[in-house]
């Protein structure tokens, strides 16, 4: 991973690009705490469900500077970006897998671009020349979103969690 992110910097970059444009998750619920909340003037009442809309906020053109566009240029030599990109949320909530995502992600990336050759078909509908209003290029439709879940919730998603005895 460390090699892959020294010798590799705008891979890198891509990466983070790609997961400011393109995030795994579009919504994270929250509830508002008690005493309730007041943000940008408005005050939300505690236990308010709220949501943090992620690809709002990677595309806030008051944070990114033509936020519609593949700029991975934007996150070299730039921490400061890197802790702006929500993706994997922020604060006490942020995703507990993400530096396993990021070890997995950069050295699988450079080994698949070092060992194999990517070329699309001659008659590829989706290619970097097409492009939406946005100059990005268009992204294949999707037919329907699939979401895994256990069949009983209740009673398969529980587990008890105690501090170790010494």
């Amino acid at each position: 991973f460390d090699e892959a992110k020294e010798k590799l910097p705008f891979l890198e970059a891509c990466v983070y690009e790609s997961l400011r444009l393109r995030p795994v998750t579009s919504f994270l619920p929250r509830v508002v705490p008690p005493g309730g909340v007041t943000l940008q003037g408005h005050f939300i009442p505690e236990g308010s469900a709220c949501v943090v809309n992620i690809p709002s906020a990677n595309m806030n053109k008051d944070a990114w500077y033509e936020p519609h566009i593949f700029n991975p240029e934007r996150f070299i030599g730039n921490e400061e970006n890197k802790r702006n990109i929500l993706t994997f949320s922020s604060g006490v909530r942020i995703c507990p897998g993400r530096h396993l995502a990021w070890v997995e992600m950069l050295p699988a990336l450079a080994n698949l671009f070092n060992n194999y050759d990517f070329a699309l078909p001659e008659d590829a509908l989706f290619t970097p020349d097409n492009l939406n209003m946005y100059g990005q290029p268009v992204i294949m439709p999707r037919k329907m979103v699939i979401v895994n879940e256990p069949k009983f919730r209740e009673r398969d998603c529980q587990v008890v969690i105690s501090k170790r005895q010494k």
